[in-house]
């Protein structure tokens, strides 16, 4: 009995001596010096440009879906007279059965970056995103000329475009507090097609086409990079991605970006 009250008012005093020193009153529940939950939120918002390291890829055009499409009665009517005669798609030999090609280019896209630091090693990350992708080539047509003159073959160019938004929300993990901070990250691309549109040429004159070469797609993505933080209050972004871009499948690209650290 005397044991058991000893150890009691031995761990009431070292109680009441704890209370004493600790000023409880003074100490958030949450915060950068919280004893409970430590919580410390960052901020970076900047610029950024992604860089695609690949073309998107080739638009296959049908020889006979072309001639078809250009002889439509309306197409056909303005191309009869800016041409001066008949035509048809391929060599003065006949018409033409093959493919033609049109090669792509991506841009490189502009964005803004906004991200949310929660306390030393996890940041949600969110990126906005113009794209705009390029589509050209060319293809032959003759044209049988209606004042008498022989036949003569002249090459028509195809070209598409395509534009729209790319919206990224991402968690990121960091590796370091140093200067350095190494980092990989995982999330979820939203590609928004916002217009699309396709040109043939034959001579001065062009037509335009329904042409759809960019889907409004919903994929996954991943990355990995580096926060260089040269002084107190700015930041420099390199890293590479792998995600859907548009016009193409899974690729690699280049990230670069520099803002505000608060």
């Amino acid at each position: 009995m005397y044991r058991s009250w000893f150890i009691a008012c031995f761990l009431s005093f070292c109680l009441m001596g704890a209370i004493a020193q600790s000023p409880w009153e003074r100490i958030d529940l949450a915060g950068s010096e919280a004893k409970v939950i430590s919580f410390n939120p960052r901020y970076f918002i900047g610029v950024h440009g992604h860089f695609p390291l690949n073309r998107p890829d080739a638009i296959q055009q049908d020889g006979p879906a072309l001639q078809q499409e250009l002889t439509d009665p309306e197409v056909f009517e303005k191309l009869f007279e800016s041409l001066g005669g008949e035509f048809f798609v391929g060599e003065f030999t006949g018409p033409s059965t093959q493919v033609f090609s049109l090669e792509g280019r991506l841009q490189p896209m502009p964005g803004l970056t906004a991200c949310f630091r929660m306390g030393k090693r996890m940041e949600i990350q969110t990126g906005l995103s113009l794209f705009r992708a390029n589509w050209s080539g060319s293809f032959p047509y003759t044209v049988n000329p209606s004042d008498g003159q022989p036949p003569f073959t002249d090459q028509g160019h195809l070209t598409a475009t395509s534009e729209g938004l790319i919206a990224d929300l991402a968690l990121a993990a960091y590796f370091s507090e140093s200067s350095f901070r190494p980092f990989v990250r995982a999330g979820v691309r939203g590609q928004f097609v916002v217009d699309q549109r396709g040109y043939a040429r034959l001579g001065s004159t062009s037509i335009s086409r329904t042409i759809s070469p960019v889907d409004q797609t919903i994929q996954p993505f991943g990355g990995v990079g580096c926060r260089f933080v040269p002084v107190n209050g700015f930041a420099i972004d390199i890293g590479a991605n792998f995600s859907r871009l548009p016009g193409m499948n899974w690729k690699p690209s280049l990230l670069v970006g520099g803002g505000l650290l608060f």
